[in-house]
């Protein structure tokens, strides 16, 4: 299925680099099956948010570009979600997801993608964050700080059966992140990640005992 729809993604005018690696998607395929995922978070729009729309979840994408919000918006092949067009580390109001997939490039604000994701996510145990790309620096940085904050077990994989692509999988292990330390803490730099404050330019706020 997965060949299928990608070439009929890109001759429908979808770009060659917005598609999703065929491992990454057997991977979340995979994870929807074990887990019974029902509620999933994307950021980053493209092949993968049609693809989340052929299962049976509740299913949000965040796309900072008007030009491919639209697009995607549409679309005849993306149907039943929800695409909100904004910027990634705007995503405080939208609840909590088992999985969440972080598809595009990042640039270097691995310190402000990292808790904005981390706050979004529910943290039970099977719940997992997917890092794709995290064969560039930047994408492994937020990999890395998403695992160090939440002490998930990260591995890395081969997100692409013809490409040199990897992606990272940071696997919630139990119960190290409880609710009320979530919503009693400020800090999005830690475990109270809950309470996210936005700075005027749009960014985190940070705890000044966070590096």
């Amino acid at each position: 299925m997965f060949e299928q729809l990608k070439a009929e993604w890109l001759a429908a005018g979808g770009q060659e680099h917005r598609h999703i690696g065929d491992l990454l998607w057997q991977q979340i395929v995979d994870e929807y099956q074990q887990h019974n995922h029902r509620r999933t978070l994307e950021i980053g729009s493209g092949l993968s948010t049609w693809l989340f729309a052929t299962l049976p979840v509740t299913h949000t994408a965040i796309e900072p570009s008007p030009k491919w919000f639209t697009a995607c918006k549409e679309s005849p092949f993306i149907q039943n979600v929800d695409i909100r067009l904004r910027k990634p580390w705007h995503i405080g109001d939208l609840g909590e997801f088992s999985l969440i997939l972080i598809d595009g490039p990042v640039g270097d604000r691995s310190s402000v993608i990292a808790p904005v994701c981390i706050s979004a996510f529910r943290g039970n145990p099977g719940d997992v964050i997917l890092v794709d790309d995290v064969n560039r620096k930047p994408d492994l940085a937020v990999a890395e700080r998403i695992a160090r904050i939440l002490n998930c077990v990260m591995t890395v994989h081969a997100a692409d059966s013809d490409t040199n692509r990897k992606f990272a999988r940071l696997e919630f292990p139990g119960d190290h992140y409880p609710r009320q330390d979530r919503a009693a803490h400020p800090c999005p730099m830690c475990l109270g990640s809950r309470n996210i404050r936005l700075a005027s330019g749009g960014g985190a706020a940070p705890c000044p005992n966070c590096d």
